[in-house]
């Protein structure tokens, strides 16, 4: 049987050989349907398309005919499916087996049915692909039917067919799997997130990977039934796509003998469902279905739970936390009258303030008020406690002297904030993640809580309140970048209400905002400081030495405290010299300068 398109000469050729290796004239009919007129046990060569192919096929499965499919170029599906040679020769070396075929909807498979959007299995440019679906990505609720299992979930498409082909063309989902020869198999994509579609559209292009990623399912058995709750796309074999509801996806026995150099079916295979990466809960389901795919995962309840317990404890004052905060500010407070690196850092480790202050950034990004009340309440009774422990020290010990470690605790900059937004990050993924959870002392360390605020503490004791104010300063600029990082890093990796999270990210920019504006004063006031120590380091005067000693800040502009040391006596007349070179370099500033002989 041959398409009447093909030249009658091709069609000569053909016979002659067929003449050749069986000994037996053809008798040559243009293609049709009917099969009526061809006897039983006949032997027939089929020179067509691959739709001919199919409908013949289709018409023809209960009869017990010996077929050759002749490979052309406007059969190149047959010619894959039934493992063909590039020459017609070669087919005569071939044996015949006996097929199962596979149906979609009662139309025969060559390749494979896809139900969904075609765009992600078909369209070879990654990044074209993402950046073109980026917007209009959205899951359809799934009802899957086997032999003798129902599953409900969700999918962004499902790629189905021949076990065998399905496994060929992915075989980095089937690895460990026996498809067998009479089963259908497929495959279900459903990302949670537009960030793990692209992932998974990256893995289909990795063929060195050995596990299913989150997102995929697969199913090799004899039927498949999806059912869907809208109109969807369905695209057999790369013709022209349907719209359908229903898809059944089965494997069919026919009494051909078809020439094909496909194996020899001998292991039917067992039936395998793998659908543990799915997102199977129903309220994800109901999620999912009405509204396109979010940007960013959402983590699920039941990988929710265990941090999210752990989370609601720290966020509680308990005996043991009390103990350890008394400590951890005594030690500090100690420390920073010593002058003692090691004490303070000590101090930094054992504190155990920085659990509630994540448990409060979890707690708005969650939008969780009895987490967001008892956290708050912990982190506030925190800061009394060493606020007043602090300010009892001082004022049983009444040293007035400012060390080193107290004066770096009191020029807050933009660079703290800077420190507590990456100590914040760091830190709430080490919550999340058991595996990084012994570097939280790291973080502990780079942004310190309690430090700052005993030295706000000693401030009080002195009755110094800039000492306070800048040292407070620092601490709620830890605090609140720690908070606003961390909720960030939460909302990354899933942890956000899936209702507020927009509401909750701007609560925390506000708050970010409002320590943003004091930070950047006290920045500008470094700055200024900075450039005033410069100036004077850059006057020079023979045998004399200029001194910054402070710096009064007041409604008219600053006082500058300089101290002239020299080694002899100076004259009027140098006096007034240095005098007049000090104000030229600062018109604007108040000068109280003291003159001083070094012994």
């Amino acid at each position: 049987m041959y398409d009447k398109n093909i030249e009658p000469q091709i069609i000569k050729d053909y016979s002659s050989l067929i003449y050749k290796h069986l000994h037996k004239h053809p008798i040559k009919k243009e293609f049709h349907k009917n099969i009526i007129d061809f006897p039983s046990s006949s032997t027939i060569f089929l020179l067509v398309g691959d739709t001919e192919i199919k409908s013949w096929l289709h018409n023809a499965k209960a009869k017990n005919f010996t077929l050759y499919i002749i490979p052309h170029a406007s059969n190149p599906l047959a010619q894959k499916y039934f493992h063909l040679p590039t020459t017609f020769e070669e087919l005569f070396t071939l044996t015949t087996k006996q097929h199962y075929f596979t149906y979609c909807n009662e139309k025969l498979l060559f390749a494979s049915a896809i139900v969904g959007d075609k765009i992600w299995i078909t369209n070879q440019n990654l990044f074209l692909s993402f950046l073109k679906n980026f917007y209009n990505i959205r899951l359809f609720k799934t009802n899957i039917t086997l032999k003798f299992h129902k599953l409900i979930s969700v999918s962004l498409l499902i790629e189905a067919g021949d076990a065998r082909y399905i496994k060929e063309k992915r075989d980095t989902f089937f690895t460990d799997i026996q498809t067998g020869c009479k089963k259908v198999a497929a495959i279900i994509y459903a990302p949670t997130s537009v960030i793990e579609a692209f992932k998974l559209r990256y893995f289909l292009v990795k063929k060195d990977q050995k596990y299913l990623p989150k997102g995929i399912g697969t199913l090799v058995t004899d039927t498949i039934t999806i059912t869907t709750d809208k109109d969807l796309t369905l695209l057999c074999d790369n013709e022209e796509p349907i719209i359908s509801k229903d898809v059944v996806i089965k494997s069919v026995p026919t009494n051909l003998q078809i020439v094909s150099g496909a194996q020899k079916c001998s292991k039917e295979g067992k039936e395998t469902i793998r659908v543990d990466r799915l997102p199977k809960d129903e309220e994800f389901i109901n999620f999912y279905t009405k509204r396109t795919l979010p940007f960013l995962p959402i983590a699920p309840e039941e990988a929710f739970a265990d941090l999210f317990k752990k989370i609601k404890e720290n966020a509680k004052i308990s005996i043991e936390y009390t103990v350890l905060l008394l400590i951890s500010v005594l030690m500090a407070t100690f420390g920073l009258f010593q002058n003692s690196s090691p004490t303070i850092i000590g101090a930094m480790i054992l504190a155990p303030l920085m659990a509630p202050v994540i448990s409060l950034a979890m707690g708005i990004i969650r939008f969780d008020e009895t987490l967001v009340k008892n956290s708050f309440k912990t982190v506030f009774i925190s800061t009394l406690l060493a606020l007043l422990l602090a300010l009892g020290f001082t004022n049983l010990f009444p040293i007035e002297h400012m060390t080193q470690q107290m004066a770096i605790r009191t020029n807050p900059t933009l660079l703290d904030l800077g420190v507590a937004i990456l100590a914040g990050l760091a830190a709430a993924y080490g919550y999340t993640n058991s595996k990084v959870g012994e570097s939280l002392a790291g973080v502990a360390i780079a942004v310190a809580l309690v430090p700052p605020l005993c030295v706000a503490g000693i401030g009080l004791g002195w009755g110094n309140l800039d000492v306070f104010y800048k040292a407070f300063l620092l601490y709620l600029a830890n605090i609140v970048g720690i908070v606003f990082a961390a909720g960030i890093m939460f909302y990354l990796l899933g942890y956000a209400s899936k209702r507020y999270a927009s509401a909750a990210l701007i609560i925390k920019l506000l708050l970010l905002a409002s320590i943003f504006f004091p930070l950047y004063v006290a920045t500008q006031t470094v700055l200024k400081e900075e450039r005033i120590y410069e100036q004077i380091k850059y006057l020079k005067f023979k045998n004399v030495t200029l001194q910054l000693d402070n710096i009064q800040y007041h409604k008219n502009g600053a006082t500058l405290f300089i101290s002239v040391l020299s080694k002899k006596n100076l004259s009027a007349r140098e006096k007034e010299a240095i005098l007049q070179q000090i104000k030229k370099k600062f018109p604007a500033e108040n000068l109280i300068i003291s003159f001083k002989q070094m012994l």
